[in-house]
């Protein structure tokens, strides 16, 4: 019984019961398609044609079969079984909203007592058994991997034309949108899109290739200066983009571009077609050699329309060449980062002053209105487009659950003495947010004071390997696998550790996640890019005990140069943007050295001198600043 309210607080539970009437009958549905095809399993990815993290509604197959709402997973069905993989982010999520009744088993990725999917594969079936998947939606990295572990079992990997879970799906399906596709002007972009095309093709010539094709999203509107809003938070629009020594094609709905981009691509010699005949056009440039795909990030069809299978050896498969200068930001768009992480923090500041002194009069508040509340706040900027992802706003147990959403129905009270979470972000015209603050709320708690300095002491190992990455300084060449353990050890040294990266990219009002480059404490292609002035990241390591609570802090920051060489060797560090306080309440000064000290005086001085003029009309809020800026 005190599981089963827990998991009512959480507001997952009462969901997942009502998901339990029909789980049941999608895998019997989904098996019989399975059957028809010869198929003895089915892969259903959390993937769009594009690659995309986030998804449209009409792109979500993986949540609509399985009912795990997280953004990252992947589901396998076979005859007997339906398993999901997912990361450590989700494990705690995933063992909540999965029906375990009709099959559903969680594969918790990244444990070491956790087969790969393929390894679960060729344990699971008989030899010369049918693997079917969607040529679309599985990018060709992941096609190799699995077609190299099965061939030798054997197992066979086969395209499947036809969507299983859309038949399944039906017409319950969400239409696909298709909304309008309008310039990023110059004034934020900071570099036209003809140039960014001619530096693409310099690129492409130093690597004897003749045609580079971009399929995901962010790509897209990058290289053209255009922006959408097809996927919910993600500024971004359904197309792809080839780009040829001679021309340069979007490939989209043409009666969806305002008229002032396709002046835009018209003045810098974008040409455009539909949406479909991108793969003929790269069957017709595939022929002739030299086309660039990057298998990270282009689907299995258009590999196949390449005629990879025949002419392997004259495609260049390496990562996009459009993805590095992506990422390094330059200085317009690194003063609109700097700008709206200013007005952004006085949004953020006026709601948690709204919110505390609403605790305090005891109004009848939750997880879900304090989210609608914050987004009010933000709304309010005149450059405000929408959130760069759905709040995460969650007290006490909830906080465990890292990518935790709350919902109207099940949201759980907030109330006086709670440890409250808030992750949160806004897409800008000049810029993109996230920021993780985690709060006391004021009044009485119901954890004894023993607790509370627990979570203290966790909270402040938080933030000394925050502090550690925030005063690092390195040379050229190092990367986010390296940099990693700064955040990890003050945590190491109780024992203590985190189960998701420490920092992303953050695209400039284009996508919230955003590569090449990452920090994470694993060997992956994002964590082994090396820094480079101009990049952004997060900065984001936490900690989580489920059931009870969660902590985490954000900010995110630019690479910068130091001004300090050795032996010629420029060294780099990180620059905040982000300018909102860290609650003082959770700090246990005993454990910071005199220099974290000095970081967080300096850093909250920071906080008030940018982020107080703002607050001149909000008395609330500026006193709020004000308390919670003091020195330690």
């Amino acid at each position: 019984l005190i599981v089963r309210d827990q998991f009512v607080s959480c507001g997952i539970w009462r969901g997942k019961m009502q998901a339990l009437k029909t789980a049941s009958a999608k895998l019997t549905r989904l098996r019989s398609l399975m059957k028809q095809h010869n198929l003895a399993a089915y892969l259903v990815p959390t993937a769009d044609a594009h690659h995309s993290e986030y998804l449209s509604e009409a792109d979500k197959r993986r949540q609509y079969l399985s009912s795990f709402t997280g953004s990252a997973g992947t589901a396998v069905v076979t005859d007997q079984s339906a398993a999901l993989w997912t990361d450590g982010r989700y494990h705690l999520q995933a063992s909540l909203e999965l029906d375990s009744s009709a099959g559903w088993v969680l594969m918790k990725a990244g444990l070491p007592t956790t087969p790969t999917i393929e390894q679960w594969l060729i344990s699971s079936l008989p030899s010369n058994s049918t693997v079917g998947f969607d040529p679309l939606l599985l990018d060709q990295s992941t096609y190799l991997t699995y077609y190299t572990a099965f061939k030798s079992h054997p197992l066979k990997l086969e395209a499947v034309t036809d969507n299983l879970i859309d038949l399944v799906w039906g017409s319950e399906k969400p239409a696909e949108k298709r909304e309008e596709i309008r310039s990023h002007p110059l004034k934020y972009s900071g570099v036209s899109s003809k140039d960014k095309i001619k530096n693409l093709r310099e690129i492409l010539k130093k690597n004897d290739a003749r045609g580079y094709v971009a399929t995901a999203l962010d790509e897209v509107a990058w290289l053209f200066n255009l922006r959408g809003s097809d996927i919910d938070c993600n500024p971004v629009f359904f197309a792809y983009a080839v780009v040829t020594l001679d021309k340069a094609v979007l490939f989209t709905e043409e009666f969806r571009i305002s008229n002032a981009a396709k002046e835009d691509l018209a003045a810098n010699d974008i040409l455009t077609c539909p949406y479909q005949d991108v793969f003929k056009e790269v069957g017709n440039l595939g022929k002739n050699g030299g086309l660039w795909l990057d298998p990270g990030k282009t689907n299995h069809r258009l590999f196949l329309e390449a005629g990879y299978l025949s002419n392997s050896s004259k495609l260049v498969t390496q990562e996009s060449p459009v993805s590095l200068p992506k990422s390094i930001k330059n200085q317009a768009e690194i003063d609109g980062f700097r700008n709206a992480h200013i007005r952004d923090a006085a949004a953020l500041i006026r709601y948690f002053s709204w919110l505390e002194a609403a605790v305090v009069d005891g109004q009848d508040l939750d997880e879900y209105t304090g989210a609608e509340r914050l987004a009010k706040f933000r709304a309010e900027d005149e450059n405000f487009v929408g959130l760069s992802f759905d709040t995460i706003s969650s007290v006490d147990a909830n906080g465990a659950i890292i990518h935790y959403k709350p919902h109207p129905s099940t949201a759980a009270k907030i109330k006086h003495g709670q440890v409250y979470l808030c992750d949160s972000g806004g897409q800008y015209l000049d810029g993109t947010t996230d920021v993780t603050r985690t709060i006391l709320l004021p009044g009485k708690s119901d954890r004894s004071n023993q607790e509370l300095e627990y979570i203290r002491r966790c909270f402040t190992r938080v933030l000394q390997g925050h502090i550690a990455l925030a005063l690092a300084e390195f040379p050229p060449g190092v990367s986010g696998l390296q940099l990693d353990v700064l955040a990890r050890n003050p945590l190491w040294a109780d024992n203590l550790d985190y189960r998701h990266g420490t920092g992303h990219g953050v695209g400039s009002f284009l996508n919230v996640h955003e590569g090449p480059q990452g920090i994470a404490n694993r060997n992956v292609p994002a964590t082994r890019v090396p820094f480079v002035p101009g990049m952004t990241t997060s900065n984001e390591p936490g900690y989580y005990e489920d059931g009870k609570f969660g902590l985490r802090i954000e900010n995110v920051v630019v690479c910068v140069d130091t001004g300090k060489n050795w032996m010629g060797t420029p060294f780099l560090k990180f620059e905040n943007f982000t300018v909102v306080p860290v609650d003082r309440q959770l700090i246990s000064k005993d454990l910071l050295t005199k220099r974290e000290i000095e970081y967080v005086d300096q850093y909250h001085l920071l906080c008030w001198n940018k982020v107080s003029p703002l607050l001149s009309s909000y008395p609330d809020a500026l006193e709020w600043l004000l308390k919670n800026t003091q020195p330690l």
